[in-house]
């Protein structure tokens, strides 16, 4: 398992933590990973035969879906300063403090504990949105996803092919 220190959240959307340049490098790790990782689930990889991914193209799309799902995205970064992901808050509802949450990691990245290292960071940036009701779907062939939640003090459902878990007042 990785130390949660490790690894660090860089916020890509809606607007850059940061300078232009190191999103874009950021944005062309997480479109290469998209492009090039054969392991990620269907949903979430470049499909065969569609134009390949680029930082720009990424970046913007993630921009532009931050803005219509009032969502928040994160570049996980490791100690090379390299984004071997990508964990987002998003429909953020400051009223009722709800908030649903998706991570991808680079597949050679996962089952090292890093992905439970950003959805720790994330929360702690849920909290501080006043957000105190996060949620998410887990597809059931990812079966790390709902341990990850429970340990975080999580109600994991069952139902129609996925998992929905829920983080409420009492998270850690």
């Amino acid at each position: 398992m990785i130390d949660a220190d490790a690894i660090r959240l860089v916020r890509l959307a809606p607007d850059c933590e940061g300078d232009i340049k190191s999103a874009l490098r950021y944005s062309n790790h997480l479109a290469t990973i998209l492009n090039t990782d054969q392991d990620l689930p269907p949903h979430v990889r470049r499909a065969e035969g569609a134009p390949f991914i680029t930082d720009e193209g990424f970046l913007s799309y993630t921009q532009s879906w931050c803005r219509e799902k009032s969502a928040q995205s994160f570049a996980v970064v490791n100690q090379e300063d390299c984004a071997i992901g990508l964990i987002t808050l998003s429909h953020i509802d400051a009223a009722k403090g709800t908030a649903r949450t998706g991570i991808t990691l680079c597949s050679q990245h996962a089952g090292r504990g890093i992905g439970a290292a950003a959805f720790s960071q994330l929360l702690i940036i849920a909290r501080n949105l006043g957000v105190r009701k996060v949620g998410g779907d887990i597809p059931e062939a990812d079966a790390a996803r709902p341990e990850m939640w429970a340990r975080c003090g999580a109600t994991v459902k069952f139902g129609q092919g996925e998992l929905a878990a829920t983080l409420d007042d009492g998270w850690p």
